[in-house]
């Protein structure tokens, strides 16, 4: 084709140059007459082909990593909650009402959802000094026990302690264990993101419980003698604050591991423990020996006749006779059936005594009234009768020692007692029987007795 130049007129706002026969430049292209192909039916050289793939795959890869940046954004906002663990979110910055337990929590990325977690499923514990004695590394090496501080007084701005309902002081540790048992209420209350706000909370409620509670009760008692009921005292006052300010947060323990009196005054307190140990000692000794005496007094029985005396008493004081007459048949029956022991012994001797006595009275009375008619007839004959009878009795009774006055002896004087000899000889004479011997003769014993 022949080279020409010719102009165009354009409505463009840049110029072209027509090189028609000539290599295009990168910027140029042919423009021919209507219905000829134009420059984007031209086909690219090697380079603008390259230069045109390389721009086709950078804008791929930046769709890639666009969308890989929304999936991110997008995945960022996937939360795991530990099992010790609540989280609550807030949208906008506004809470929403829901707590969410442990697992996987979807929320919406920053700035849109903001997620809080704290470890609401497990105990803290709060070591609270506030009423404790100030002490110095030293004196926690050397322990409570040798801490002196001769007559220095305390000082209030760094040694606590309560002051109790008898004016005097205790210095007390406190060990409280709490957890939050509503995760949405506390942080909406206490705006807590963090612990920082329950553990301060917990510990001026725990010093404003401890002196209430101290103020009501007596050294002695706060120091040692009903200290479980202070730490329970202190956690129901406690715990009900917490309540009534809906802070979503309860106490679980309150301890006391350290209470003591002021060093200064611990000696006096030592020798009021080492009396009271001896008064607790000596009034067990006496519960002792009195349960054991009245024991082998009335046997097991004696707590109920105690009680009956008692009643009994109190019936003769305020005039109430047949009360009174009632509760005596009752201890009649406790001591005569139910008592053991030295008392039962001696209330059954003495029963069995008065049965014989009875027995011996009606004997006697039933023979003076077989007796009364023949008396009535002829009294000496009765009396010589009976004589004759209680004299062959004596002398027939082996027990008896017969002694025979010798003829012509004016006067003898008898010793008359049960012989202490007189067993043997028995045995004596009744071996030689059983071997066919002759019986030893026997003289007159001096038993003892005139």
């Amino acid at each position: 084709m022949p080279q020409h130049d010719h102009d165009h007129p354009h409505d463009h706002d840049h110029d072209h140059v027509h090189d028609h026969g000539q290599g295009l430049g990168l910027f140029e292209h042919y423009h021919g007459p209507a219905g000829e192909p134009g420059d984007a039916d031209l086909p690219l050289d090697a380079a603008n082909q390259s230069l045109a793939d390389a721009l086709h795959q950078s804008f791929r890869i930046l769709k890639g990593i666009m969308v890989l940046l929304v999936v991110f954004y997008l995945g960022s906002g996937i939360r795991f909650i530990e099992p010790t663990e609540e989280a609550v979110v807030f949208r906008f910055g506004e809470l929403l009402p829901t707590a969410h337990a442990s697992g996987a929590l979807f929320a919406w990325p920053f700035p849109v959802d903001e997620v809080v977690r704290l470890p609401v499923r497990q105990s803290s514990d709060i070591i609270i000094d506030s009423h404790m004695l100030w002490l110095s590394d030293d004196d926690k090496s050397k322990g409570l026990k040798f801490v002196d501080r001769g007559h220095e007084g305390l000082d209030p701005n760094r040694d606590g302690a309560l002051l109790t309902g008898d004016k005097g002081l205790v210095h007390i540790q406190w060990v409280v264990t709490y957890k939050i048992t509503d995760l949405v209420e506390y942080i909406r209350n206490l705006h807590g993101k963090k612990m920082a706000p329950a553990e301060e909370l917990i510990r001026v409620l725990v010093e404003n419980a401890g002196v209430e509670v101290a103020s009501g009760m007596k050294t002695e008692e706060v120091y040692r003698e009903r200290l479980d009921d202070v730490c329970a005292k202190v956690k129901a006052l406690v715990n009900a604050r917490l309540a009534s300010l809906a802070t979503g947060m309860t106490l679980t323990q309150v301890k006391a591991p350290v209470s003591i009196v002021p060093v200064q005054v611990r000696g006096a307190f030592e020798e009021t423990q080492q009396a009271e140990n001896n008064k607790v000692k000596l009034v067990q000794d006496a519960q002792k020996a009195r349960t054991e005496m009245l024991s082998n007094a009335a046997g097991r029985v004696f707590e109920d006749i105690l009680a009956v005396l008692e009643r009994k008493d109190i019936s003769d004081a305020t005039g109430d006779t047949a009360a009174a007459a009632k509760l005596e048949s009752e201890l009649d029956r406790l001591l005569t059936s139910d008592a053991a022991g030295e008392a039962g012994q001696r209330i059954k001797a003495a029963s069995a005594h008065y049965s014989t006595l009875v027995g011996e009275l009606e004997g006697d009375l039933g023979l003076y009234r077989s007796l009364l008619p023949e008396f009535k007839r002829n009294p000496r004959l009765l009396f010589e009768r009976l004589w004759d009878e209680t004299r062959n009795e004596l002398l027939s009774n082996r027990e008896v020692v017969k002694i025979y006055r010798p003829a012509g002896l004016a006067q003898m004087r008898i010793r008359i007692g049960p012989d202490p000899q007189q067993k043997k000889l028995d045995e004596i004479e009744s071996n030689i029987k059983k071997i066919g011997g002759k019986p030893p003769e026997f003289h007159a014993v001096d038993t003892g007795f005139e």
